[in-house]
């Protein structure tokens, strides 16, 4: 007896720790999701600290050549982890968040055969280090000692990390893979801002250890700080000399080796590379030929809707170009000062948030929102998140530095497609939403990484913003003619992008051609500043139309398959709760939400389906008995 009770103890214990220790798909794709976005965290500290994740604050990330193929090999190692675990075991949520940690990383691993391409062209008009040195200090604590020393040390490191890209732009040239003359028109002026600066104490870089600075209130005691200021003069010094070394680097060695041509078609390989960056913004794939028809095509069918609105206003003897010109000329079309402006954009918001109710969910997020005007001139608005807990409001940014460009009846549109419905509304779901941190806090891909640079899912994000802005339609927003007018200046803008993208990078278009097809369909002072962007980077203005066509798809589809069991709100809804992701899993999503709402189930999201009593108590029973061994596992052992 006492022989078999022996055995039967072991039987049991070795039972329950099977039970126990036994991992679950779930639990596996769990660790995978810490461990991709530990490394995320690790690989760009800056990230890290926009992110407030404690442990990065220090460093910076590694532009070192030797570093690409260990990325590339990391990001091998994870695919095969998860591979490993069986998505149909999975439940409908989590095989969402399988499905988009595979394409992230698919996405990566493939777009490393494009590494010598715009990855080591990091400077430009559009982007690099020289841009704002504001952005070495956005997101840093300062408040203890160990804040500071960390900055410090952070200062210290960007001479290093400028030098390194200064050997990827020398790759560039050896390969023959730089940028445009047209992408590096306003290069030296930018860093001018900088390297003018010669005494390192009116540096933004050293704003936190001045008297009126963030050191005065920290923790910090009164007698170190002098030896704190001092070590930061230093490294600010080292920073701006640094800066001035990347200046001359760019004005004497790489503006004579810029391309001849605008598009990257005149690259060795230059055509596969701009399908390749195609892909990486639009997550489905597509020809250049066929993104070069959509746009046409879409061309021509905005342009007929405004021709009939002109036609209606007996002005159809005009072109596109010169009806929007006599706007520019009418005071009656814009305003004089900046404050008038932000009024209004407020007003139009305050008129917008009543109608919110009938296209979206009871529960949607309802987050603060504010209007600011922007620090520095550039594009017209941009928005900026806030914190899920609502503490820090979402904020629309507006450019008031020249009120009269901003034209009455373009106001709509863009408050709708950075605010409500648009960003806004769409971002406030991504952070409040319960999603592993790697889609909750995803990464920013600099835009010259492309195609070798984890996804933002650009199509969704960008294409939901113009959605919205089509979606104002329906709420009734806009109230005139004029305004529909403003609307359908918004979308033609992002529909002739369609045809100039793929026209420079493939089809051979100069930027001159560029210019001035665009100049027949939109009046605006920033068509040179746009195409210089698309010249900059080839890819990125696909994804706004791309985009808002496939979310109207969707829609039409879910209309067609439900029929009077269609409700927007559960459409709306089952778009934004999972955030950025790539078209063919948006797809997906929406057919699950789709058989759901057939099958009378509750909505895409849910991890647990309903539960009969008797299957209740079956699974009860068995975790009894889980439970139950290991306690006499436990026992039996002591």
């Amino acid at each position: 007896m006492e022989s078999q009770a022996t055995s039967l103890t072991i039987l049991v214990c070795v039972l329950a720790v099977s039970c126990v220790v036994q991992a679950s798909p779930v639990q596996d794709l769990m660790r995978l999701y810490k461990e991709f976005f530990e490394w995320r965290m690790e690989d760009r500290p800056m990230q890290a600290t926009a992110f407030d994740v404690p442990g990065y604050d220090d460093k910076l990330e590694s532009w070192d050549p030797q570093m690409f193929p260990k990325r590339y090999e990391r990001a091998e190692g994870l695919k095969s982890k998860l591979s490993a675990i069986k998505r149909e075991s999975l439940s409908v949520k989590e095989k969402v968040n399988y499905d988009i940690l595979k394409n992230d990383l698919d996405t990566y691993i493939e777009g490393y055969a494009f590494i010598n391409y715009t990855y080591i062209n990091p400077v430009s008009n559009m982007g690099g280090p020289h841009k704002s040195l504001n952005d070495w200090i956005r997101f840093t604590k300062f408040k203890t000692r160990g804040d500071f020393d960390n900055y410090i040390t952070r200062l210290e490191a960007i001479p290093k990390y400028l030098r390194e890209l200064i050997v990827l732009m020398e790759r560039a040239i050896a390969l023959n893979r730089t940028l445009h003359a047209a992408s590096m028109s306003r290069v030296d002026k930018q860093f001018e801002k900088i390297t003018n600066i010669t005494d390192p104490y009116d540096s933004p870089l050293y704003t936190p250890f001045k008297d009126d600075g963030e050191i005065s209130n920290s923790t910090i005691p009164q007698a170190k700080r002098s030896s704190y200021r001092q070590r930061a003069l230093t490294a600010v010094n080292d920073v701006h000399n640094a800066y001035g070394s990347m200046r001359q680097f760019v004005k004497h060695q790489y503006m004579p080796h810029t391309r001849t041509h605008h598009g990257v078609w005149s690259w060795e390989g230059g055509k596969d590379f701009y399908r390749a960056v195609m892909k990486w913004y639009l997550s489905v794939d597509m020809s250049p030929e066929e993104v070069h028809e959509l746009g046409l095509k879409e061309v021509d069918r905005i342009h007929t809707l405004m021709k009939k609105i002109m036609m209606k206003q007996n002005l159809g003897n005009k072109t596109v170009s010169e009806y929007f010109n006599m706007w520019k000329q009418d005071p009656n079309f814009y305003f004089t000062t900046a404050d008038e402006v932000l009024v209004e954009y407020q007003k139009i918001l305050d008129a917008v948030k009543p109608l919110m109710s009938k296209y979206f969910s009871d529960d949607a997020p309802d987050l603060p929102l504010q209007v600011k005007a922007t620090k520095e001139d550039g594009v017209f608005g941009y928005y900026n998140r806030g914190t899920a807990d609502g503490s820090k409001a979402g904020t629309f940014f507006i450019n008031l530095h020249r009120p009269k460009d901003v034209l009455k009846p373009g106001m709509k549109p863009l408050a709708l497609h950075e605010a409500i419905p648009g960003h806004h509304t769409q971002i406030s779901y991504v952070i409040t939403a319960q999603n592993p941190n790697f889609r909750s806090k995803p990464e920013y891909s600099l835009r010259h990484r492309a195609p070798f640079a984890f996804p933002k899912f650009t199509a969704v994000l960008e294409g939901w913003a113009l959605y919205a802005e089509y979606l104002g339609e329906e709420m009734g927003v806009y109230k005139t003619d004029y305004e529909m007018m403003g609307r359908y200046s918004s979308e033609m803008f992002r529909a002739c992008r369609l045809v100039v993208d793929s026209g420079i990078h493939y089809f051979k278009w100069n930027r001159t051609r560029a210019i001035d097809y665009m100049k027949k369909y939109i009046s605006a002072s920033y068509i040179e500043f746009e195409v210089d962007r698309y010249i900059t980077w080839p890819g990125q203005a696909l994804s706004y139309k791309v985009g808002e066509i496939k979310l109207k798809e969707l829609r039409k589809m879910a209309t067609q398959a439900l029929g009077n069991k269609f409700d927007i709100k559960g459409f709306h809804t089952a778009v934004l709760e999972n955030g950025g992701q790539p078209l063919s899993v948006l797809t997906t999503t929406i057919q699950s939400w789709i058989d759901d709402v057939k099958a009378k189930t509750k909505p895409v999201g849910t991890t647990c389906p309903p539960v009969s009593g008797a299957a209740a108590i079956s699974t009860l029973t068995s975790l009894s008995f889980v439970l139950l061994s290991s306690l006499y596992c436990f026992i039996a052992h002591y």
